[in-house]
């Protein structure tokens, strides 16, 4: 498994040759927060410890050492750099986060940099001793250094931490972040013999960070880390939607306390609210009020119809957010909350991680952060809009008599696929907004680059559409893009992408339906399907089951294979009425 370059460690190495090759790796781990890793022990007191701790043992720059042999870097087989560790009683790993995001290439540079620039320090170093009134060859080396990493790195903040690690022995490793003396978060993993991967979302963590990793119950297990990374936003975690707060926070001021006339409305926050809402990001609210004392006061102040599934009540915010979350159809990694109270963002940070949680201060400085710029097109401006006629849709059903399928049928649904034509660039954009932004209604979860997305549109044995969808309340506008690649036997869909905003209306049943039909004209023999799995798309593996695809057995990868033999195809009572463009 390893290239045993460390001879002075090779006997306890050779232990690990047992090892089997890492999991196949698959994430984007292309930028990382830049990080340095440290042994610390989870009682330290240094340096008073030292003289007083019956487990101190010295290392070589008098701290105490905490692993058998330090950080070890090995090789694994497939030439990834990686880490070894085997803790003693109380050890743990520690590290700071700089606040620079750097790409693997930039860490590269860094590290060849200093390397270089170490030797060169050290004779300087020892030049300038003897030159009375000197600048230090250090401090002009952190100066240096510092320009380096500015030129490699930028300034940003990351929000999950990503885990790939063998572990000796099944182990609990718990997993805190501190800024200061706050602890902002705290996880446990369970590492089972052997390897294992961990993405672990975070909240927003920006320069100063502490993180910290220690195996419980003072066992002593050897890990070795293939990853220990913190990630900085992806493609999939765009922000979609903001959760308010009210007092303090949206307006100066306190309702209750201070009354209606002594409010002050926050106008940086209108900014941000008007400025996102531009970009397609929709905003709710979760406040601790009286609703009929609070709304009026949004009324007042001409915001209304910026606010869709507004949760105005004394419940535990965590609560309301999870169904606020459920009424929009939406992962609760798209949220993000902004509150005054340390105590409410504690609530969220705790018992919703994949929340980002962000105070008042932050407001004047989120449109920059890149998790709130999401790909643009024309329809952006209008998600708002949609969700406020999906409002007028919940109304109406709640005094409906009949059944779910009868309510959807008296929505007179419409649905509209129609060949993705490069002439048309206002659903080109759309659906290659849709493929960026799509989590739980997604085939492959592939982030297309522009040029990637432009190759799948040019090549002749692929065939794209995109899928239009609206109803008696409103139009939804482009929600869907399928792309199917076509032999003389079989249709295979490589692409298939929904938006939640349809989601449990039978779009995506009355999709696949007219897919089947369209592609028995064509005598084709079988539609086909490959899933690839992820932790977020089990809305799709549900809809699927409510469609003709034969489900194949789930691949060691999470992987399912789909497919609809089209001889006998026959229509389904659908509330969706489909027309084809081609």
């Amino acid at each position: 498994m390893f290239d045993l370059t460390c001879t002075d460690r090779k006997r306890f190495l050779e232990t690990l040759l047992s090892v089997p090759e890492p999991l196949r790796h698959d994430e984007d781990t292309s930028h990382y927060g830049l990080i340095v890793w440290e042994e610390h022990c989870v009682e330290c007191g240094q340096p008073y410890c030292f003289k007083t701790c019956g487990f101190y043992n010295r290392a070589f720059d008098g701290k105490c050492q905490r692993f058998e042999y330090g950080f070890i870097p090995v090789r694994l087989m497939d030439r990834r750099r990686a880490f070894v560790c085997k803790f003693r009683k109380w050890g743990k790993i520690e590290g700071l986060f700089t606040g620079q995001v750097i790409s693997r290439r930039g860490e590269f540079l860094l590290q060849s940099a200093e390397k270089a620039l170490g030797v060169v320090v050290r004779w300087i170093n020892r030049i300038m001793d003897f030159v009375p009134g000197r600048v230090g060859a250090i401090t002009v080396y952190r100066h240096f250094r510092k320009w380096i990493l500015h030129a490699v790195g930028s300034v940003g903040t990351v929000t999950s931490l990503f885990v790939e690690v063998f572990a000796s022995q099944d182990v609990v490793l718990t997993c805190s972040v501190y800024h200061g003396d706050s602890l902002l978060f705290a996880k446990n993993l369970d590492l089972k013999s052997g390897w294992s991967k961990h993405d672990v979302p975070l909240p927003m963590i920006e320069k100063g960070a502490r993180i910290l990793l220690f195996p419980e119950q003072d066992v002593t297990p050897t890990l070795v880390f293939a990853h220990l990374d913190l990630l900085p936003p992806k493609y999939a975690s765009f922000v979609k939607c903001i959760a308010w707060d009210l007092d303090n926070t949206l307006w100066s001021g306190i309702l209750s306390e201070d009354g209606p006339d002594k409010l002050v409305l926050n106008q940086n926050a209108v900014e941000l609210i008007k400025q996102l809402d531009r970009r397609g990001i929709v905003h709710t609210i979760i406040s601790k009020n009286d609703h009929d004392k609070a709304w009026p006061m949004i009324e007042k102040f001409g915001l209304e119809d910026y606010f869709v599934f507004p949760v105005i009540n004394w419940g535990q915010k965590s609560a309301n957010l999870k169904a606020i979350a459920r009424s929009m159809n939406l992962g609760l990694d798209a949220f993000a909350f902004i509150d005054d109270s340390a105590f409410e963002r504690g609530d969220i940070t705790q018992n919703l991680p994949m929340v980002r949680v962000f105070s008042e201060k932050d407001i004047s400085r989120l449109a920059g952060f890149p998790e709130f710029s999401p790909p643009i097109s024309a329809e952006s401006a209008l998600r708002r809009f949609s969700y406020l006629n999906e409002m007028k849709r919940r109304k109406v059903e709640l005094n409906y008599s009949g059944d779910h399928m009868g309510f959807l049928e008296s929505c007179q649904l419409r649905m509209t696929i129609k060949r993705v034509s490069e002439a048309d660039a206002a659903a080109c954009q759309r659906c290659y907004e849709l493929i960026q932004r799509t989590n739980q209604l997604t085939l492959t979860a592939k982030r297309y680059t522009t040029d990637e997305y432009e190759k799948l549109l040019e090549d002749l044995s692929i065939e794209a559409y995109s899928i239009h969808v609206s109803d008696k309340f409103g139009d939804y506008g482009v929600v869907g893009f399928v792309a199917t690649r076509v032999s003389a036997t079989e249709a295979q869909i490589i692409e298939f992408v929904m938006s939640c905003r349809v989601a449990m209306k039978r779009c995506e049943a009355a999709a696949v339906d007219a897919l089947a039909k369209h592609y028995q004209k064509q005598t084709k023999c079988a539609l086909t399907a490959y899933l690839v799995k992820t932790d977020r798309n089990d809305a799709l593996v549900s809809a699927f089951a409510e469609t003709d695809f034969a489900k194949g057995a789930e691949q060691l990868n999470g992987g399912i294979f789909y497919s609809i033999r089209l001889g006998n195809y026959h229509d389904h009572r659908n509330p969706v009425f489909v027309s084809w463009v081609d």
